[in-house]
């Protein structure tokens, strides 16, 4: 060891002779130093850049990202929540009117009906009605299938079927499987009556007159097929139709009636009934649990088609083709020189319930134990 002449600044200091590793020169420090400084400037940028978009910084609901107008997300959610526009939400569909059950009051509610549609016939117009109800699918199908007034159809009932008088021997009838029949459509200028728009997917014709054969006034339910039956039948779901024979008018134009098994009723719609019934015609109709007779004179005298109720024994009868109170005797149309309907209930010993509504619901359960008349209200 050597000593090294120590700054008159400082105190002795002894030095080792070995020699150390290379000392760098000044500069390489400066160097080394600057590059870091760059570093820490560029890290500094690129974390202010992505609290800017979104990526990082503030995790509060609701935060709004710089210059784009989009809500920052809170922290943990991994999906953006779906923005909500006008076109994303649905109107609650209007609710229809409730049906009466059959050996119960009139409903009523607060459907309303849709514009009025095209007219169809020579005179008259329908009616197209607000398809649904508070039961119905928002997701189904637009199109204005039921008639007027008709309550939303339902699933919740797998007995019940739905019965609506849409004039003359017109019926709209609803199986609980959801297929649609429409029995004798008819022109509303030869009948005077306006004709409600519907759908169906099945249409009866019992005659092929202008009375009972309209059958491009009914279009095909909600998209679906839609068959036209005249003296032959369908199954479709649990609706199945069989004809039956009724003779022929006096331009030896063939007549029918059809038996309707739908879901658990029977139902026999006699539009073509020209006077009493055979035998073999009694025996083919069979146990019936609800029967829809024309009882205004047309094709046959009302006290004859009282007389056939009588023997038929239905549990329940509903009138058709007749003149309702609303419609004065030789008023505009067919239905104008139509009988009322007292001259067919004088013949018959059967209890009459009037409703005033022109639907019901029925089910098993509602059918009497001996037959009674039930009359339902024509207009909508």
């Amino acid at each position: 060891m050597s000593q090294v002449p120590a700054s008159p600044d400082s105190p002795p200091e002894t030095r080792s002779t070995v020699p150390g590793p290379p000392r760098r020169p000044p500069t390489v420090g400066i160097v080394a130093g600057v590059g870091v400084a760059v570093m820490l400037l560029i890290f500094a940028a690129s974390r202010n850049d992505s609290s800017g978009s979104g990526s990082s910084g503030s995790n509060s609901p609701g935060s709004t990202a710089a210059g784009r107008g989009k809500p920052v997300e809170p922290s943990g959610s991994s999906t953006p929540a779906p923005a909500t526009t006008p076109s994303a939400t649905r109107p609650a569909p209007a609710a229809g009117r409730d049906g009466a059950r059959a050996g119960g009051g009139a409903g009523s509610g607060s459907g309303a009906k849709a514009d009025p549609a095209p007219e169809i016939g020579s005179s008259g117009g329908t009616r197209s009605p607000q398809l649904g109800g508070e039961n119905a699918n928002p997701d189904a199908p637009k199109s204005l299938d039921l008639p007027p007034d008709h309550p939303p159809i339902s699933a919740d009932d797998p007995a019940q079927v739905s019965v609506q008088w849409l004039g003359h021997s017109c019926f709209y009838l609803h199986s609980p499987g959801g297929i649609a029949v429409v029995t004798d459509p008819f022109d509303a200028g030869t009948m005077g009556l306006a004709a409600p728009g519907t759908g169906s997917h099945l249409i009866t014709v019992s005659t092929p007159t202008p009375a009972h054969n309209a059958t491009g006034a009914v279009r095909a339910f909600q998209g679906d097929t839609r068959q036209v039956l005249y003296g032959t039948g369908s199954v479709r779901g649990d609706v199945r139709v069989d004809p039956i024979s009724l003779g022929t008018d006096g331009e030896s134009r063939a007549r029918y009636g059809y038996i309707i098994q739908m879901g658990p009723l029977r139902l026999a719609h006699l539009g073509g009934l020209t006077g009493p019934l055979t035998p073999a015609q009694e025996k083919a109709i069979g146990a019936v649990d609800l029967l829809l007779i024309p009882a205004g004179g047309e094709g046959i005298r009302p006290r004859d088609a009282a007389a056939v109720a009588v023997r038929l024994k239905p549990r329940m009868v509903v009138p058709m083709a007749y003149r309702p109170p609303a419609v004065d005797a030789g008023g505009s149309g067919m239905v104008g020189r139509l009988r009322p309907l007292e001259d067919f209930m004088s013949g018959t010993p059967f209890a009459v319930t009037a409703k005033e509504t022109d639907i019901m619901l029925l089910a098993p359960r509602d059918l009497p134990p001996s037959t009674e008349i039930l009359t339902l209200r024509y207009g909508h």
